[in-house]
């Protein structure tokens, strides 16, 4: 079970870094947040799912991610790539205490590409 949870949660990552590679020209997830009177509304969305994601709420900030998500907002396929990598670095007995799994993930990741034309980019992984 360990080596199957290791081995998604790496695919999880390369699929979130491809994405951010070809479709945003970034060679990592991270989303930098600025200093706090120079947020955007999308620092504000990435603050408010960290914040969600620590208080255990993993679903209700997916919701709220796809609530926001439009498929052309660069930033916001950004702040989805830095949300799915963050979350898969929980492990397994903190996310099904909150009623999510690995698998959830990158399922979250393919409806983010599907959101964003760019699914075919998961065929190669």
């Amino acid at each position: 079970m360990g080596q199957e949870q290791d081995y998604l949660m790496r695919t999880i990552k390369d699929i979130a870094k491809v994405i951010a590679k070809i479709v945003l020209g970034k060679t990592d997830t991270n989303y930098e947040l600025p200093v706090v009177e120079n947020y955007t509304g999308e620092d504000f969305l990435y603050k408010k799912l960290l914040e969600m994601l620590e208080d255990g709420e993993i679903n209700a900030a997916e919701d709220l991610l796809f609530e926001e998500l439009d498929g052309k907002d660069r930033r916001k396929l950004e702040v989805a790539l830095a949300f799915y990598t963050r979350l898969s670095e929980y492990d397994e007995a903190y996310l099904q205490a909150h009623a999510y799994t690995k698998e959830e993930i990158n399922q979250g990741l393919e409806d983010v590409a599907r959101k964003y034309g760019i699914e075919h980019f998961m065929q190669y992984l």
